[in-house]
């Protein structure tokens, strides 16, 4: 057998060929066309997570004593303790990179040949996910063109003295994680140095009713939806709403128990006890001797968590440090920032920051917090327990994700809820971006022959340029008004402020006149 591509498509059946059938494995062949095995090549930012659990590697599902497997490979490179101690499901990519590389040194029959391409044979071939640039961007240079798919190998060669003139489309799994990574992303096209880290909160009492309504153990939708547990807040107001101070009480999973409770007045007292344990059997055992059997708050184990996840990250960016509480540190001077739903607001903004401030000041406190509200779905709350979803990558299997992640930053939950819809996208979408600029990508050559470079289409070049810029900056976030920037004329919604002054108010808000935006373009080619 001849395999053309060292991805995991071919390593997989190249391993389950080593293992299951070794005569037939002496004649196999893997080419790599790359001397080495990278996955996802150009996408292997450093604090990029895969979006599947460590489980689904190349062999688990079949052979969970492989020794071709994921946890096998970390514990080969003395790395298991660290991964299991950071309590997630998810690796990062760069993980998964270097564990495809391990397997194919580790295939004994198999033979793997690198620099090598084939041209005419039958085979299975395993070349990895094509680029697709919409063709509304095929007009332009393509040293200014960046696919994500060759991303890490040519950001590098862009000249450090241009303007930082940078449209990123970026994505992630949820939408604090989007707003999140495209400031990061901003941030580091501006010089600043970024650790951008996330983690999941699977310890929460949720967890349990959610696996007994499905009759399941907890662990498995632990394991299947990290990124959607949370518990012991109001996701309506995002008040705390401990048990003891429910009207009404029941349990979910046992509607016999009895739960004990006290109604307080909402103004008794400034703040609400917090609880630091539960008596319940699913979390992290409690360290105290006092409380035998209990486990801890999920809600207080997020700090230590957070600093963790932190030095994680630092870790893959070759930051070592011997404290796991070291970037969080004062005396660093770093600049804290939260991106997170308005529900977790309590937790991370008072809880959350009054354990921060019993240690002095010792820790840095949070800088920021950027919230968002809810994002509903065809109107109604998204429900992955009802099916009522929608799977990211079913989504952009229909549609260019570039689309997608427009219309999610344009329609981003800021200041109030908003609503999902497919039908919406694909008009907004067609209406909006894609006709807009392929009518004006028909006409660029006609619209700058027409119309001589002037201190004015340069003047609105500039003030285009600091609009976006002033969108990614803390102090006037808003994907939204990002994404409303990218639409010929403007986008329907919030119209965004001026943030260059004089003479900005029109410019990206109402429609343009033709030969305005010539001498638009005519400025943006200019300070080229």
């Amino acid at each position: 057998m001849l395999a053309v591509g060292a991805g995991p498509a071919n390593l997989a059946p190249a391993v389950a060929v080593e293992e299951l059938a070794p005569e037939p494995a002496g004649g196999t062949l893997l080419i790599e066309r790359g001397q080495d095995i990278v996955w996802q090549r150009g996408m292997l930012l450093p604090d990029a997570r895969s979006q599947v659990s460590f489980l689904m590697d190349l062999v688990t599902m079949r052979n969970p004593c492989s020794r071709f497997s994921f946890v096998n490979f970390l514990h080969s490179q003395e790395r298991l303790d660290a991964f299991v101690n950071l309590a997630g499901f998810v690796p990062y990519r760069s993980e998964i990179s270097e564990h495809l590389q391990w397997v194919a040194g580790e295939l004994a029959a198999v033979k793997v040949e690198y620099g090598r391409e084939c041209t005419s044979v039958e085979a299975v071939i395993g070349a990895g996910r094509d680029a697709h640039v919409p063709a509304v961007f095929d007009g332009l240079p393509t040293e200014r063109v960046i696919h994500s798919t060759q991303y890490t190998q040519r950001i590098a060669g862009v000249r450090a003295d241009l303007p930082p003139r940078v449209a990123v489309t970026g994505g992630a799994q949820s939408a604090a994680e989007l707003a999140g990574d495209v400031h990061a992303r901003y941030l580091r096209a501006s010089g600043r140095p970024v650790i951008f880290t996330s983690g999941t909160d699977d310890s929460q009492i949720y967890v349990v009713s959610s696996a007994a309504r499905a009759g399941l153990v907890p662990e498995e939708p632990a394991l299947r939806s990290a990124g959607q547990i949370r518990g012991g807040l109001c996701e309506s107001c995002g008040h705390p709403n401990n048990f003891d101070e429910l009207l009404r009480p029941r349990s979910t999973v046992d509607p016999a128990a009895v739960v004990t409770h006290r109604v307080r007045e909402a103004l008794e007292r400034p703040l609400p006890d917090f609880p630091i344990t539960y008596p319940t059997g699913w979390g992290i055992p409690a360290p105290f001797v006092e409380m035998p059997g209990q486990v801890l708050n999920a809600w207080a184990e997020g700090m230590g968590a957070s600093m963790y996840c932190t030095w994680y990250a630092a870790e893959q960016l070759g930051e070592h440090t011997d404290r796991y509480d070291e970037h969080w540190l004062s005396e660093h001077g770093i600049d804290l920032v939260y991106f997170l739903g308005f529900d977790n607001v309590y937790f991370w903004g008072m809880t959350h920051l009054a354990l921060l401030m019993a240690h002095g000041d010792r820790y840095v406190e949070p800088h920021a917090i950027v919230s968002n509200e809810f994002y509903e779905l065809e109107n109604q709350k998204f429900s992955t327990s009802k099916g009522h979803v929608v799977w990211a990558a079913d989504l952009v299997a229909e549609v260019p994700r570039d689309l997608v992640r427009f219309y999610l930053a344009l329609t981003a939950p800021e200041h109030s809820r908003t609503n999902f819809s497919r039908e919406a996208l694909d008009t907004l979408a067609s209406d909006r971006l894609v006709e807009p600029w392929n009518r004006l990508a028909g006409r660029v050559e006609e619209l700058l022959a027409a119309v001589p470079v002037s201190r004015t289409g340069a003047d609105h070049a500039g003030i285009l340029v600091e609009r976006f810029r002033s969108h990614y900056e803390l102090e006037s976030f808003s994907l939204h008004r990002a994404a409303d920037l990218v639409c010929p004329g403007g986008c329907p919604g919030p119209r965004p402020r001026s943030a260059a002054g004089s003479g900005s108010g029109r410019l990206g808000t109402d429609p343009v006149p033709a030969d305005q935006l010539g001498e638009q373009l005519h400025g943006l080619v200019a300070v080229q």
